[in-house]
C-alpha cells in the first residue's frame, strides 16, 4: 500500500492552518462592507437581490468603474444576488478597496479608511500567497511570518489574539470538528439519518428533486452536530449539481455552490466539503477557483483518486482557456492611442492634454518620462512602433 507521505508533512499542515484562519477574515470583511455601505450611501444592506442588483448597476457596472473591479462572471452574478455570505475574499477585498464614498469624508475618516484598506490589501496578499503557492507546503519560518502577519490584521479588526493563537494547536485534521450545539438530540439525529438515507436513494435513482427535499427536511431539524449538517449540505450540493445538469439551470449551480460552502464552513477539515466547492465552481466554468478547492481537498486526502481526477480535469481546462484568451484579439493590450481614446470616452479628458503632460515629464520627472517611453514602445503608439527591446531599455 502506498504511504501517505503528504499527510505526515508539517508543510501541508502549516499551509492548511493558515487557510482555515484566513477564512475568519471573511466574516470581518462582510461586516465591514455592510458598515461602509451604510456610511457611504446612507442605506442598509439586507443581503437581497434588490440590494445586489441596484449596487451592481449603479456602482460596479457604471462608467469608468467597470475597469476598477477585476471580477469574474460568477463573482458579478453573486454580487447581483446580494447575499454577502456567498462572496469570497477576493470579491470582498475588491469591493472594499475600490468602492468609495460619493461625498468627501472628514480627514479622520479618510485616515481610518486608508489604514483599513492597507490591512485589507494585506489580507488579499496573504490569500494570493496561499492560493498560488506551487507546492502547498510552508516551512515553519514561512508559516510563522504569515501567521503573525495575519493574526495582527485580525486583531486590528477586533478578533481576540489569545483565541486566535489557541487555534494553532487546536486545529485537528483527523477527528471531527466540535459541534456548536450544547444539546445533541438523539431523536432528531435518528430522523436526520432516515431522511439522509432516503435522499441518498433518490440521488442514486437520479431523482434529484426528491433528494433535495429529503436533505432539506433533515437540515431543518434542530440540534444536529456540525459534521452531520455538513454531510447533509454536501449531499444536497451534489443533488443540486445533478439537477443543474439535468435542467441546464445555472441557478441550481449557484445553489450547489452555496451548499458546498456551507458544508466547508461547518467542517473545514473534511476533504469532501472542499471537493464539493470545486465541483460547483467547475460547473460554473470557474476553473481557477475550482483548482484551489480541489487542491485543498487533495491536501486533506492525498490518495483520493476522485479528487485527483477532478483536479487534473480543471487544470487541463484552465490551461486551454488561458491559451484561448491569449489568442483572442479582443484581449490583446491596447496601443497607447487606443487607451487614450477610451479614457476620453469614459472621462472626457482630451488625449492631447495627456500627451502634453507626457512631454512635460522630461523636465519635471525624467524617471517617470522613461516609464512613459517604455509603455509606448511596449504597446505601440502614434509615430512609435512596438519594439520590445527598446521597451526593456526603459523598464
Amino acid at each position: 500500500m502506498a504511504t501517505d507521505t503528504r499527510g505526515a508533512s508539517s508543510g501541508y499542515t502549516n499551509w492548511f492552518k493558515l487557510e482555515l484562519v484566513l477564512g475568519r477574515s471573511s466574516a470581518i470583511l462582510r461586516q465591514l462592507f455592510k458598515d461602509r455601505y451604510q456610511q457611504f450611501f446612507d442605506n442598509h444592506w439586507d443581503d437581497t437581490p434588490t440590494a445586489g442588483g441596484t449596487f451592481y448597476t449603479n456602482i460596479i457596472d457604471k462608467g469608468k468603474n467597470k475597469s476598477k473591479f477585476n471580477l469574474t462572471t460568477v463573482q458579478k452574478r453573486l454580487i447581483q444576488k446580494g447575499n454577502t455570505n456567498d462572496w469570497d475574499i477576493t470579491t470582498l477585498t475588491s469591493l472594499l478597496i475600490n468602492v468609495t464614498s460619493p461625498q468627501m469624508p472628514k480627514k479622520a475618516v479618510v485616515q481610518r479608511l486608508s489604514e483599513e484598506n492597507r490591512k485589507i490589501a494585506d489580507i488579499r496578499e496573504i490569500r494570493n500567497t496561499l492560493a498560488h503557492h506551487t507546492t502547498k507546503q510552508l516551512s515553519n519560518n514561512e508559516f510563522i511570518q504569515l501567521w503573525h502577519k495575519l493574526i495582527a490584521i485580525l486583531v486590528y479588526f477586533g478578533q481576540n489574539e489569545a483565541d486566535l493563537n489557541k487555534l494553532k494547536d487546536d486545529i485537528n485534521f483527523k477527528s471531527a470538528s466540535a459541534s456548536d450545539s450544547s444539546v445533541i438530540d438523539s431523536e432528531n439525529t435518528k430522523e436526520a439519518l432516515r431522511l439522509k438515507d432516503l435522499g441518498n436513494k433518490a440521488f442514486k435513482d437520479k431523482n434529484f428533486v426528491d433528494a433535495i427535499a429529503h436533505y432539506t427536511g433533515a437540515l431543518l431539524l434542530p440540534n444536529l452536530t456540525n459534521n452531520e449538517r455538513a454531510i447533509l449540505y454536501s449531499n444536497r450540493s451534489a443533488s443540486r449539481l445533478g439537477l443543474c445538469k439535468e435542467l441546464s439551470s445555472e441557478d441550481e449551480c449557484y445553489c450547489a455552490l452555496h451548499d458546498a460552502k456551507e458544508a466547508r464552513n461547518l467542517y473545514a477539515t473534511w476533504w469532501k466539503a472542499h471537493y464539493r466547492v470545486g465541483k460547483a465552481y467547475s460547473s460554473l466554468n470557474e476553473h481557477e477557483k475550482a483548482i484551489l478547492a480541489f487542491e485543498r481537498a487533495e491536501v486533506l486526502d492525498p490518495l483520493n483518486k476522485e479528487v485527483k481526477d477532478a483536479l487534473d480535469d480543471s487544470r487541463s481546462i484552465h490551461v486551454r482557456q488561458q491559451r484561448q484568451d491569449h489568442l483572442d484579439p479582443r484581449l490583446k493590450p491596447q496601443t497607447v492611442n487606443e487607451h487614450l481614446k477610451e479614457l476620453q470616452e469614459e472621462t472626457g479628458i482630451d488625449p492631447n492634454y495627456v500627451r502634453m503632460c507626457h512631454s512635460l515629464q522630461d523636465k519635471i520627472d525624467p524617471a517617470n518620462a522613461d516609464v512613459v517611453r517604455g509603455h509606448k514602445f511596449f504597446f505601440g503608439d502614434t509615430h512609435t512602433k512596438k519594439n520590445d527591446e527598446e521597451a526593456l531599455r526603459y523598464d
